[in-house]
C-alpha cells in the first residue's frame, strides 16, 4: 500500500500534501527541546526522491536552521560553562543578586 499515495488523494494534490507537510514539519521542529532530527531528515530524503528537491526546498531550510540552531546553542553554552569555571560566576556586566535586589528596594523607597 502506497501510503503518500493515499494521503495525495486525501490532500486533493501533490502541492497541498507537500505545503501540509511542510507545516507540520515546522510545528513539530518548534517543539523540539533536544535538536534531533534524525527522524524528519529521514523522512525528507524520501519524499525527495518521490517529489524532487524544489517542493521541499522550504522543508531543507527549516532542517538546516535547526542544525545551525544547534551548533549555536552548543557554542553559547560552551563560552557560559567556561566563564563559570574560570571563576567568572555573573555574566558580563551583571551585578550579584543581592546587589540589584537592593538597587530595587532604594528605587521604590524613592517612589
Amino acid at each position: 500500500v502506497d501510503i503518500v499515495a493515499l494521503l495525495i488523494g486525501i490532500f486533493g494534490s501533490k502541492d497541498v500534501f507537500v505545503s501540509e507537510y511542510r507545516l507540520r514539519l515546522a510545528r513539530e521542529l518548534l517543539a523540539l527541546s533536544d535538536y534531533d532530527t534524525t527522524a524528519h531528515l529521514r523522512i525528507m530524503e524520501l519524499l525527495k526522491l518521490r517529489f524532487g528537491d524544489a517542493p521541499l526546498h522550504a522543508c531543507e531550510v527549516m532542517l538546516k536552521d535547526m542544525a545551525d540552531s544547534k551548533r549555536v546553542n552548543a557554542n553559547i553554552l560552551r563560552a557560559l560553562k567556561q566563564k563559570l569555571d574560570d571563576g567568572n560566576t555573573q555574566p558580563d556586566g551583571a551585578e550579584p543578586m543581592d546587589v540589584h535586589h537592593q538597587q530595587q528596594q532604594q528605587q521604590q523607597q524613592q517612589q
